[in-house]
């Protein structure tokens, strides 16, 4: 009994109040059992089976109280097993749950990052096509994030930033050369124009000369 109380870590109180009448019905019957040993020693073989007899009912009260115990110990066995097994229903329950909501949110998760950079992808695709259809370098990517394809877009921007300075450039050198060339065009026009009133003079000096 002192080996039970030990080991039966968890008991609740109908359990210790049956061990207690476990140890009450084992002292009576070893208060009865105690004189049938001392009459059997002796060789009072007739005595000792009627002190036997007379202690019957401590034997039997000791058996029904062991039984006793012993149905209810294996009925609160049963109970913790069957609420082990279910905790541990709820557990794997608990555990399948958790995978299935970890795989809906990455899977929700990968969408949204998918979606994100098809959609980034798609306004630098635009931009790229409006420059080659209509040649317009103000065109410029909207930046919303500084990752790697915000970084991207930034050197994109550079890039339009750069090809607009130099197309400013060469339009002001093309207008530069332009009004050269009419600045030219008019001094050749002005020396066409004296060259032809200095002919015509000199023919009509040559005339009166004549």
């Amino acid at each position: 009994m002192d080996k039970y109380e030990k080991i039966a870590v968890q008991r609740d109180d109908t359990d210790r109040q049956l061990l207690a009448a476990d140890r009450k019905a084992c002292d009576g019957y070893l208060a009865s059992i105690e004189p049938v040993l001392a009459k059997s020693r002796d060789s009072q073989n007739a005595d000792a089976k009627e002190l036997l007899a007379k202690g019957k009912p401590a034997t039997e009260a000791f058996d029904k109280a062991l039984k006793t115990h012993a149905d209810y110990a294996k009925k609160l066995a049963t109970a913790q097993r069957d609420a082990a097994n279910s905790a541990f229903a709820r557990g794997s329950s608990l555990s399948v749950a958790s995978i299935i909501l970890a795989i809906i949110v990455i899977g929700v998760l990968n969408y949204l990052l998918t979606r994100s950079i098809r959609g980034r992808l798609q306004a630098m695709e635009t931009v790229v096509s409006t420059v080659e259809s209509n040649l317009d370098l103000t065109t410029r990517v909207t930046v919303r994030r500084q990752d790697e394809i915000g970084r991207m877009a930034l050197a994109l921007n550079r890039l339009l930033e750069r090809l607009q300075g130099h197309m400013r450039s060469v339009a002001s050198a093309a207008s530069q050369v332009a009004q050269s060339a009419e600045t030219m065009a008019d001094a050749s026009e002005r020396v066409s124009s004296s060259s032809e009133a200095q002919s015509a003079a000199a023919s009509e000096m040559a005339a009166s000369m004549e």
